[in-house]
């Protein structure tokens, strides 16, 4: 056998395939053996630049400057780093090994989380009870505190927001104003925003910081228009997005500038916002969302252009749910892996379901990354999901044509946290955590019939299943190779940084038992005075008394027997 195609277009269409079909084709025939003898680094090469979307000329020592150290997991060339690609990806399916890392040095009451897997660490800030060091950026590879600053300069409860280097929180009391502060490279000065330098409070807190070898310098002060309060923020590299009662504000923060104001109106009592990182002129949006709608503003145009109301029984044709009916045996788990696949149930909802007002309330929004999907939670524990969601902006698509309700668990079980990362969705309910997969080009296609639905692959993180301890969650974070959100100790305070198998997480089959029965639970509807009805939601009202980080690691150093070559 000859290969009619040049060797460059042969890579190009291998690079397209998973390992377990590459292994397959080399058992096909001679030809294909002596192939992959002769080119198996540029195959392996060519599928982790396409898996990763790197340019051509990529080297392998240049990665580094790519890749994080936990999603190389001690790879040595481009074969390795493709074989545990695609053990990661397995993991976050609940289909290959995983495990639990808890980092004590994050303190013990953890509000606000943000990872930067890239330069290894995790940025945390916390409640009021924290004594020490109410902001602290703790290594994820030895578990300590590489930089902090003091509880007596950080408001409880600081609200964290962090993106390429910047760290932004609120100031106590009544101030609007938000701090900047920059991670410094080695050997550089501290430069500050030109138009928005930091104040003497913040300078003198710089000065009074013990050295350390990774430092962040005050950048900069964002303050809103004198008399504008400001609440909700949110920072997607470059713009800050604040919100006041009637106006959304956006900020460049490399430059400190106040560079534009959009008024909103009819969400209802403000609950989250949300920017995306495309600029003005390239469709860049503001969304905000609140007790009555969703709500996406045009930066270009000023004017909205996504109007979500929270009234609806059913937000789309295609509604999904977990499905599981019988009791899982320890037997039945999957031993090694955090994460446990859930079935779903997948349904078609008819135009004349749901007839009526049910009022509940979207509690966050999130939007992709390149600026195309949209995801919405609503405090009912259900999932929006709205692929290419700028076919409703355009006019060419409704709401329930191409979105996906997800019901995450128990329509009684408060939604607490909402995270879209890397192409996947986290929720936290007061009855589980959970992560949602699915083809995001297949769902964007697929929108008209039965047979076309997407298919959504659900996994649930089963040993954290304590209500108790669910309800305390106060941030869940998604990076590359894991998942990261606060939780109770799961060792004595004394030790440090610890991890642990999948295969000793196994879950409380009692309290198992109480989340499968409370699948079948239906929604809780009360009435309210005008005669429309409103979706009640149950929240634990005890609270754990301390947590920490925690995290699902889902890059694995070491390979996995049978894992296909």
């Amino acid at each position: 056998m000859s290969f009619a195609l040049p060797p460059e277009l042969t890579l190009c269409i291998l690079s397209h395939l998973p390992l377990e079909s590459l292994a397959a084709l080399q058992r096909t025939g001679r030809a294909w053996r002596s192939f992959f003898a002769g080119n198996e680094s540029s195959i392996y090469r060519s599928s982790v630049i396409r898996h990763l979307s790197l340019p051509e000329s990529t080297t392998f020592d240049e990665l580094r400057g790519t890749v994080s150290r936990r999603a190389m997991a001690g790879a040595r060339d481009w074969k390795e780093l493709r074989q545990t690609q695609q053990r990661t990806e397995r993991a976050w399916l609940g289909q290959a090994p995983s495990s639990v890392t808890s980092y004590p040095n994050t303190g013990r009451h953890v509000h606000r989380i943000k990872v930067d897997e890239q330069r290894g660490f995790v940025v945390v800030t916390a409640e009021r009870a924290e004594l020490w060091q109410r902001l602290r950026v703790v290594d994820l590879e030895s578990g300590e505190v590489l930089w902090s600053l003091p509880s007596e300069y950080v408001t409880p409860w600081a609200h964290l927001e962090y993106d390429d280097g910047y760290i932004v929180f609120n100031r106590g009391g009544h101030s609007s104003e938000k701090e900047v502060w920059r991670l410094v490279p080695d050997g550089s000065d501290a430069a500050t925003a030109p138009d928005a330098p930091p104040d003497e409070a913040q300078l003198r807190a710089a000065a009074a910081l013990v050295p350390t070898a990774l430092r962040f310098a005050p950048w900069a002060l964002l303050k809103p228009p004198p008399s504008e309060s400001t609440h909700a923020f949110r920072f997607a590299y470059p713009t800050l997005i604040a919100a006041s009662e009637s106006t959304l504000y956006f900020w460049d923060v490399p430059s400190g500038a106040l560079v534009q104001s959009i008024p909103y109106s009819d969400v209802g009592e403000l609950n989250y916002v949300e920017v995306s990182r495309q600029r003005p002129d390239a469709g860049g949006l503001g969304l905000v969302c609140g007790t009555q709608a969703l709500r996406g503003y045009s930066r270009a145009l000023g004017t909205c252009v996504l109007d979500i109301p929270s009234s609806q029984h059913f937000y789309a044709d295609n509604a999904y749910s977990l499905s599981r009916t019988e009791h899982r045996w320890i037997d039945d788990w999957t031993r090694t892996s955090v994460l446990q696949p859930e079935p779903t149930a997948h349904r078609r909802v008819s135009e004349e379901e749901g007839a009526g007002v049910l009022w509940d309330e979207f509690i966050a929004v999130h939007i992709s990354e390149c600026g195309t999907h949209l995801v919405a939670l609503l405090s009912s524990s259900r999932l929006v999901i709205v692929p290419s969601f700028r076919r409703i902006v355009d006019g060419t698509h409704t709401l329930r044509q191409i979105a996906l309700d997800v019901q995450l668990g128990s329509p009684r079980g408060a939604a607490r946290y909402l995270a879209f990362d890397c192409g996947r969705i986290g929720v936290a309910t007061a009855t589980g955590v959970y992560v949602i997969s699915l083809d995001w080009e297949h769902a964007s296609a697929s929108y008209a019939s039965v047979d076309a639905s997407p298919t959504l692959c659900v996994t649930r993180a089963a040993y954290f299943n304590r209500g108790r301890e669910l309800s305390s969650i106060s941030c869940l974070q998604f990076a590359p190779t894991g998942v990261y959100f606060n939780w109770i100790r799961l060792e004595s305070p004394q030790t440090s940084k610890q991890t642990h198998g999948g295969e000793t997480l196994l879950p409380d089959l009692g309290l198992e038992s109480t989340w499968l029965h409370s699948l079948k639970e239906e929604r809780s509807i009360a009435q309210l005075p005008d005669g429309n009805n409103v979706v009640q939601v149950l929240a634990n009202v005890r609270v754990a008394s301390s947590s920490v980080v925690v995290s699902i690691d889902l890059a694995r150093t070491l390979p996995v027997p049978g894992d296909e070559t």
